[in-house]
């Protein structure tokens, strides 16, 4: 995210440039653990441009524990964020890049296939098992020209009758939510990609990017009172008219006549009348839904087209993958 260009904010986070100097502002980078239903922020972290993401996302490490299964993309994928992640307890589904190593050690009846991650010296420690799953996903553009891409996912599941191949790949169809989190945070929030922060100083720039994440959840948590109220997926409760209605109720709470919370009993209390006793801005929310969220890649309704035999990118051999078509 671009902030002011001041001097201070250029010492303290960078930016882009090349041999012709530095880019118009400098950046924020920033790394959410975020959940793919609610999209409700877990934990957050941000820092300079120069800052990678594998090293921000160690920072997250303390939200993931046992339990949860976190995904992620491919540029996360090493074998010590895996070590340290795994060790959490919780499951892993990430996606490798077409350069990852992923030396096939045994394949399984289902297609997939039993792997490792190596380290980078052996010192550092043993390799760790893995089992990885490939699959294509075909879409049809708007011209009926079909396009295909290759998948390959890691996960710490190592069983496949515990962790079915048929459904690895719409759960990692659910991480894509995630890029509407950041897209609601950057456009929705702020005001579109070609507004900054306002602070000339990276105090007053961290302390925005916080009070983001905070307007962010304080909205995740209305849309998701709704959806528990309406029996619905959050994702068919618009985020921009949650944003719109709670904007509606500003000046309803400065004038007093709508406190900021209308109800006394906690959010999940037994016996609590929602009808009776809206949140501010819940009452505008009451028929703010949206047709089901389009779906990318695979969607769910897919069914398998049948398993197709074609050459593995990184075994060399042919292999049964997987495909469906949208």
């Amino acid at each position: 995210m671009d902030v002011p260009d001041s001097e201070a904010n250029r010492d303290a986070f960078d930016g882009q440039g090349n041999a012709e100097g530095a880019g118009a502002f400098p950046q924020v980078r920033l790394v959410v653990h975020a959940e793919c239903g609610a999209k409700a922020l877990l934990d957050a972290t941000f820092d300079g441009y120069r800052v990678g993401e594998t090293t921000l996302a160690a920072r997250l490490l303390g939200s993931l524990g046992p339990g949860m299964l976190v995904m992620a993309d491919r540029q996360f994928l090493g074998w010590r964020l895996w070590r340290d992640a795994a060790a959490t307890g919780a499951h892993l589904l990430w996606r490798a890049s077409d350069s990852f190593t992923l030396p096939v050690l045994e394949r399984l009846s289902d297609g997939s296939y039993r792997s490792q991650l190596k380290p980078p010296r052996k010192r550092d420690g043993p390799p760790i098992p893995a089992r990885v799953i490939e699959y294509t996903v075909s879409t049809t553009d708007e011209h009926d020209a079909e396009h295909s891409e290759l998948f390959c996912l890691v996960t710490t599941m190592l069983d496949p009758d515990a962790a079915p191949i048929e459904e690895i790949p719409a759960l990692y169809h659910e991480r894509w939510r995630g890029e509407t989190m950041l897209d609601a945070v950057k456009t929705d929030l702020r005001g579109g990609q070609d507004v900054v922060a306002r602070s000339q100083h990276p105090d007053g720039v961290r302390q925005e990017m916080w009070a983001l994440f905070c307007l962010y959840q304080a909205l995740t948590d209305l849309v998701g009172d709704r959806a528990r109220h309406y029996r619905i997926d959050p994702d068919r409760v618009s985020f921009l008219r949650a944003r719109n209605a709670a904007r509606r109720s500003v000046p309803r709470i400065q004038a007093g006549s709508l406190p900021p919370t209308s109800y006394a009993a906690p959010v999940n209390a037994p016996g609590t009348n929602w009808a009776a006793t809206p949140t501010t801005g819940q009452g505008d929310l009451g028929s703010s839904y949206r047709r089901p969220r389009r779906v990318r890649g695979r969607c769910r309704s897919c069914t398998p087209r049948g398993a197709g035999r074609a050459i593995s990118s990184r075994s060399g051999r042919p292999t049964m993958m997987p495909s469906w078509r949208c």
